[in-house]
């Protein structure tokens, strides 16, 4: 039927009947909730006005009356949900649902009201207000009340149909809002395999003519990248010392190629281990290093990994010995970089900060601060 259909027929996870049996109460109290709240505003309009007009307040129908006649129509209102559930006024639908809709209005308004009467009917004289054998007439003089309040119910129907067609819009706004974000950071990452991919294989095929041994090296842990990188179902984070293992294929590619001219030092404060970060996050941030100190320098340099946590914020960090790249925001960036920026926008927004810039003394480096959040226990071991 639809998006909105599909979002009307989600339930509340379900654990075993009791938890399902606690969440259904839940909902009906919730629901319950907002239109006994409608009651006694109603009852306090009726009541004001009676007061205004310097009449004595009535409480069976100011008050006892109302609470009646919107306990009735919470009741008929599940019904009008389930009707729109089923004939949903989506596009390609509206025309179809109308007919349904404009029957079942027919039928509940004149059933809405008519109940109304009947219960205060059946509750005062229970309670012994009416005096005996008076219950036919009192309920045969209500037919006036019946005609208004049928046209009254008519129209209450469709404020019902579209409050309920407005959370469901609102729902499915919010589903295919995260879906859409989900999607854009599956594609990110997918961008940036092959722009990984890519360069280890090259440092493989120029191993190939002058050190076959090291080349089959390369190839093996670029086996175990493909493997890290083409996982479809890897969450988005994962704990950095897991991020730690995924990055040490590449390193040691990078190692294999250049030899003594890369160093890699990694000071890493242990609590900072178990902390969650966007999985791929370091290895665009070494590769760039690589790229901007190391390959271009014939004596090589040093690429540093930190990683510190302080008031609720994990501060990440890489930098490099090499000549330093201007701190440009605005000048062009690598796939790797580019990627990585959108990538912590869509998962952090406003809570993180990414910001490249020249050391003094030489070099660059990359500073990434995201919120401190940990993993669970069970996920500690990459």
């Amino acid at each position: 039927m639809g998006a909105t259909r599909e979002l009307a027929d989600e339930t509340v996870a379900v654990c075993g009947p009791d938890s399902h049996d606690v969440a259904v109460l839940k909902r009906f109290a919730t629901r319950y909730g907002i239109w006994f709240g409608i009651a006694l505003f109603v009852s306090a309009q009726n009541m004001l006005v009676r007061v205004s007009r310097g009449s004595a307040i009535d409480l069976q129908w100011d008050l006892f009356h109302e609470l009646v006649y919107w306990s009735v129509w919470a009741l008929f209102a599940q019904v009008i949900i389930r009707m729109v559930q089923r004939w949903p006024f989506e596009r390609g639908m509206a025309r179809r649902s109308l007919v349904p809709h404009l029957i079942a209005m027919v039928l509940i308004a004149p059933l809405q009201i008519t109940t109304t009467y009947a219960t205060h009917l059946a509750i005062i004289d229970l309670a012994g207000v009416l005096p005996a054998g008076s219950a036919g007439s009192w309920f045969a003089a209500k037919g006036p009340g019946i005609v208004w309040g049928s046209f009254t119910g008519s129209l209450y129907y469709w404020v019902i149909v579209g409050v309920y067609q407005a959370v469901l819009y609102r729902r499915l706004a919010s589903r295919l809002g995260a879906e859409l974000a989900q999607v854009q950071l599956d594609a990110l990452r997918t961008q940036l395999q092959p722009h990984f991919l890519f360069n280890a294989l090259n440092s493989a095929t120029v191993l190939t003519t002058t050190d076959p041994v090291r080349a089959n090296r390369v190839l093996l842990k670029l086996s175990e990248l493909l493997r890290t990188t083409l996982d479809r179902a890897a969450p988005h984070e994962v704990p950095l010392r897991r991020e730690l293992a995924q990055l040490e294929p590449y390193l040691e590619v990078q190692q294999i190629r250049f030899g003594a001219r890369l160093a890699i030092a990694r000071e890493l404060e242990p609590e900072t281990l178990d902390a969650l970060v966007p999985t791929l996050v370091l290895q665009p941030l070494v590769e760039n290093a690589v790229r901007h100190a190391i390959e271009p320098n014939p004596a090589g340099g040093k690429v540093t990994i930190r990683s510190r946590a302080s008031d609720g914020t994990l501060h990440l960090e890489v930098r490099d010995t090499g000549s330093g790249r201007p701190a440009d925001r605005n000048g062009p960036e690598g796939i790797g970089l580019t990627n990585t920026r959108a990538r912590l926008t869509r998962l952090y927004g406003a809570q993180h900060q990414f910001e490249l810039a020249p050391i003094p003394t030489g070099g660059a480096a990359v500073h990434i601060d995201i919120p401190l959040r940990r993993a669970a226990p069970a996920g500690r071991n990459p």
